[in-house]
């Protein structure tokens, strides 16, 4: 008698991506100021297999004080200031949005893949969309904006001084590597400085150890807003990787620390299932 064995095989296939440049000073040597310009937007047979991927959703989140590998790739906060890049005087005001970065490689983000981002002055960078003026949500949170990575989010207002070096900074460091650095915005409507922080993205997903996708980096900071969040979140707002959820983030945030969001890296499994009789 002849019995109907089910098999199933799980494969586990292996990836690798470009390691982050050890090399320090190379890397600052190719910092270069990007321009901004503002915007306003059916049974199965013995031959039949299934095949089905598995791969990561969200990031795993991190920070300097208890990851040694939770780092900017510069040895800390990165100042513009300087490398001679300053703020960029059209990066001003309150309710805007600024598109930039499109000569960057396309940035992945939960598995979407973008050409150019946008920012805005209450500390998110967005994707797909430029949502303005909206109160700091609990991620995740299907309620436009999505599709983010917040630095702090919450009621800002970019102020530019030349004099000073306020306001927002922007560069690359070779065609993977982008920063966004906010010097001294200030709470909505005040002359209340919230001190300095910063972006640093990788447009690509290396799974090496100690080569997080997004580092959020602060520095000098001074009065920080009642309620703010930090954190990733996709496309419909149905998966995210918060740090701090729409609450007070004076107790976990301080000068020197940076947040390290790593994509999972969970490598590609296939599964493939067939009988044998």
């Amino acid at each position: 008698m002849l019995k109907r064995i089910s098999v199933v095989l799980i494969l586990v296939i292996l990836s690798t991506a470009p390691a982050f440049t050890a090399d320090l000073a190379s890397l600052l040597r190719s910092v270069e100021a990007v321009p901004v310009s503002p915007s306003q937007g059916t049974g199965n047979t013995a031959t039949e297999v299934l095949k089905t991927t598995i791969r990561g959703t969200t990031y795993i989140v991190t920070t300097s004080l208890t990851d040694p590998t939770c780092d900017t790739g510069f040895g800390g906060y990165v100042d513009l200031e300087s490398f001679g890049i300053f703020p960029q005087s059209g990066i001003v005001g309150d309710g805007l949005a600024w598109s930039a970065f499109v000569a960057q490689d396309p940035f992945q983000h939960f598995g979407g893949s973008f050409v150019g981002l946008n920012f805005t002055d209450d500390g998110l960078v967005q994707f797909a969309s430029t949502d303005v003026s909206v109160p700091p949500q609990s991620l995740p949170d299907a309620t436009t904006p999505n599709d983010l990575i917040a630095a702090l989010w919450a009621d800002l207002e970019i102020v530019y001084d030349a004099g000073t070096n306020r306001g927002v900074s922007l560069a690359t460091a070779g065609s993977d590597t982008t920063i966004i650095e906010f010097d001294d915005p200030v709470l909505a409507g005040t002359a209340t400085i919230v001190g300095d922080f910063g972006f640093i993205i990788h447009s690509t997903i290396n799974n090496t150890i100690g080569n997080p996708e997004i580092i959020i980096a602060f520095d000098n900071l001074q009065t920080l807003p009642a309620v703010a969040t930090i954190g990733a979140e996709n496309a419909d707002g149905t998966i995210a990787a918060p740090f701090l959820n729409a609450t007070d983030p004076s107790a976990l945030l301080s000068d020197g620390l940076m947040i390290c969001f790593d994509w999972d890296g969970v490598l590609p499994v296939e599964l493939q299932s067939f009988n044998v009789e």
